[in-house]
């Protein structure tokens, strides 16, 4: 992932305490990585379409891990 576009992710405390709040909310941080490495694929572009797609494959894997 591309911490250093996360300014929060780029020091150890800053990933510890997202981690926490991924940790409260019932979410893995790598859950979260790959969503924003998502996000930042259609940086920059005028239409985000495919987005919502890639969304729900990564939420999808989570579904099939939980089975």
């Amino acid at each position: 992932m591309a911490t250093n576009v996360v300014v929060l992710l780029q020091s150890e405390k800053g990933r510890r305490l997202v981690r926490k709040k991924c940790e409260s909310a019932g979410l893995d941080i790598a859950v979260l990585e790959q969503l924003i490495d998502a996000e930042l694929d259609y940086a920059g572009k005028l239409r985000k379409r495919g987005l919502r797609g890639d969304f729900d494959d990564i939420f999808n894997e989570l579904d099939e891990e939980d089975d």
